[in-house]
């Protein structure tokens, strides 16, 4: 299969090709993974083969990334090695130009770490953390690679504050303030809380951080870019038998009917729904007595 970019898919992968570090912040089912790929595809002809280290969860380098560069074709130059299992030490040193590296395996993977060109952190609310192990750990290589690239579709699961960490792997710290501290001096007050200290944002400070980050990121939406159809809504009336009418009306108005001389009742207006729906469609799961 040929990938064929949408609009904004296009506009997106020129936004890459255009930034050596950026972040992709999209709604599920917009092909971050494809576009990436396509990315890596035209670094592939244009340069001298770029050597790739993705970091993803387990369950994305198994499932995700080599199906998605199977289904479009990438697999003939684009090759990838799965750093986890037995043999991972081996494979770190391969040939291949993609390593696939789950996010609990990068404290192993940057003790001898091999020379790469590209970054991709897939799912980069794992480093939300701004104190966590392997954020530190990663902070401390990034000047290893020409181009880092973040993807999520969940960018601030639990407040704006998730944000800083994720975008200091793309600038260092050049939009949200050199740590931290100043970011969250810049756009958060401190309340105090049974004596826990909690940080909320201040006055504007979501459009604030969005401006501050626009260059560093594209945000997709799927209301915006999906070009769904209008729901048309078609109702089709039907009549139904008498003695069907009759159960069906038992089950709506009272939960109950009579089925063949045996007595049912339902437990719930949800219930009731669905057996309705049952009866419309022409068979019916006896209900459980």
């Amino acid at each position: 299969m040929t990938f064929k970019p949408h609009n904004y898919q296009a506009n997106c992968i020129e936004f890459l090709q255009d930034n050596e570090c950026a972040g992709v912040f999209a709604d599920p089912g917009l092909g971050k993974t494809v576009m990436v790929l396509q990315l890596l595809d035209n670094l592939y002809w244009t340069t001298p083969g770029p050597r790739v280290l993705l970091i993803a969860p387990l369950r994305v380098i198994y499932s995700v990334w080599p199906a998605e560069i199977r289904k479009w074709g990438f697999h003939h130059h684009l090759t990838h090695s799965i750093l986890h299992g037995k043999g991972k030490e081996q494979r770190a040193h391969d040939d291949a130009v993609i390593h696939l590296l789950n996010v609990e395996n990068i404290f192993w993977h940057f003790e001898d770490l091999p020379q790469y060109d590209v970054l991709v952190i897939d799912e980069s609310s794992k480093f939300k953390n701004w104190s966590s192990k392997r954020t530190k750990v990663l902070k401390r290589h990034l000047d290893a690679f020409e181009r880092r690239i973040i993807l999520t579709g969940t960018p601030s699961p639990n407040s704006l504050m998730d944000l800083y960490s994720q975008c200091f792997i793309l600038d260092k710290g050049a939009a949200l303030g050199r740590n931290i501290t100043a970011y969250r001096n810049r756009f958060f007050y401190p309340t105090n809380f049974r004596n826990f200290v909690e940080w909320q944002p201040k006055s504007n400070a979501d459009q604030s951080i969005r401006r501050a980050i626009a260059p560093l990121v594209n945000r997709i939406d799927a209301e915006s870019n999906l070009d769904i159809p209008p729901l048309v809504n078609h109702t089709i009336k039907i009549d139904l038998p008498p003695r069907v009418q009759k159960t069906y009306e038992g089950f709506e108005k009272r939960l109950f009917a009579e089925i063949e001389n045996e007595q049912f009742a339902l437990s719930s207006a949800a219930a009731a729904y669905n057996t309705c729906r049952q009866i419309a469609n022409g068979r019916l799961y006896r209900p459980n007595r």
